[in-house]
């Protein structure tokens, strides 16, 4: 019996210990969690952070970041900047907040349930060659987008002016995520892949961050160096809409529109530019009214080639297919008084109509007619073609 407590005795004491070292993990953690939420990141964690994202590239500020009861980060004046040889971009958030997911952290495929960022702001000075192009600046202070853990990502305020033009976008969209997988079918598998750079260990941190932005750097340093080339006499209005369920395609509704006067650009000008496109909810319109339905008009269009007085378009579809490409679309396009060289037509108009294949999801099926009216070939003229 004594040997049996004398056994007893230190296996309690340690079970004892165990408890305690338990209980001050616990407490730790718990004080960690007060402190993060109740005071924020510490100046020494902070440059830790600095210090690991400087070797990435990546140049981080903040004026303070907490972590709420629940997980959530949230973070006030965030500044992120990257610069390479291709230039600097940059992005900033007056207040963001991102409650990630942990689980997947823990395997490695870091993801979130839910973010909200108010007050956008985006910087860049792009290289194009050796050509260093005018630095561009966006300050959108009253702007929201928040993605919520219903899979539901909304904007708020998302409009000002950015790159020369007035921008008004509106989003509410829900399982956001479905458009993923659609993009995914939609494209060809050999656009998919990219060279993986863990095959290149001896890359250092920066240079894998500069590779995986070069190919957005390179699309918006060419988007500049054509937008510097273009006037206008006042800043283009674009407005995009768009809401719906992606899981019910029939739900999805947007417009995208444009209004452009005063234009010149290196090879000609014209006077104005409107353009409408629309895709009405199935759910709500009126029997044998089109799906989708667009719409422009260009007027006093003169380049180094031709001139023409006006030219218009319609397009328009029926129905979705369930990669929510039109399964069919009918176009038209008309053009009065076209001059070239010794060439004049009094109307020109092209009709025209696309069949998506059903062997080839995202292939299309053309037939195009032609008209010609009152066509001139210097002293040689016909009626029609």
């Amino acid at each position: 019996m004594i040997s049996v407590l004398k056994s007893y005795l230190p296996k309690r004491r340690w079970l004892r210990r165990l408890v305690g070292l338990f209980l001050v993990l616990v407490l730790l953690n718990v004080g960690a969690v007060l402190y993060l939420n109740q005071i924020g990141l510490p100046g020494f964690a902070k440059r830790g952070v600095q210090q690991y994202l400087a070797e990435l590239g990546i140049k981080l500020d903040f004026n303070w970041l907490r972590m709420h009861l629940d997980g959530t980060w949230n973070a006030r004046q965030l500044k992120i900047d990257q610069t390479d040889s291709v230039g600097k971009l940059g992005v900033s958030f007056d207040d963001i907040t991102v409650r990630p997911d942990y689980l997947s952290v823990i395997f490695g495929q870091p993801s979130v349930k839910e973010f909200s960022v108010r007050g956008l702001g985006l910087r860049a000075e792009m290289v194009l060659g050796e050509t260093n192009l005018p630095p561009v600046k966006l300050d959108w202070p009253k702007s929201g987008l928040d993605w919520s853990s219903e899979n539901v990502l909304s904007s708020t305020n998302l409009q000002g002016a950015a790159f020369g033009f007035q921008i008004d976008v509106s989003l509410n969209i829900t399982n956001t995520l479905a458009f993923k997988n659609l993009i995914q079918d939609n494209t060809d598998k050999s656009d998919l892949i990219r060279p993986s750079l863990l095959k290149d260990s001896k890359l250092i941190k920066s240079e894998m961050v500069a590779r995986k932005l070069k190919p957005i750097k390179s699309q918006l340093a060419n988007f500049l160096n054509i937008r510097r080339q273009i006037a206008f006499q006042e800043k283009p209005n674009i407005k995009f809409f768009f809401e719906g369920d992606a899981l019910t395609p029939d739900s999805l509704s947007g417009c995208v529109s444009l209004e452009a006067e005063g234009c010149s650009f290196p090879i000609g000008s014209f006077d104005r530019f409107d353009l409408e496109f629309n895709l009405f909810d199935k759910q709500l319109y009126v029997r044998d009214q089109e799906r989708i339905k667009g719409v422009f008009n260009l007027i006093g269009l003169g380049t180094n080639l031709a001139e023409s007085k006006s030219l218009t378009g319609r397009v328009s579809s029926f129905s979705l297919a369930t990669n929510l490409l039109p399964e069919s679309i009918e176009y038209k396009i008309e053009s009065k008084e076209v001059k070239s060289n010794e060439i004049e037509l009094e109307l020109v108009s092209l009709k025209g109509s696309s069949v998506q294949l059903k062997s080839k999801s995202g292939y299309y099926k053309h037939k195009l007619n032609g008209f010609f009216r009152e066509c001139s070939f210097g002293q040689e003229r016909l009626s029609s073609i």
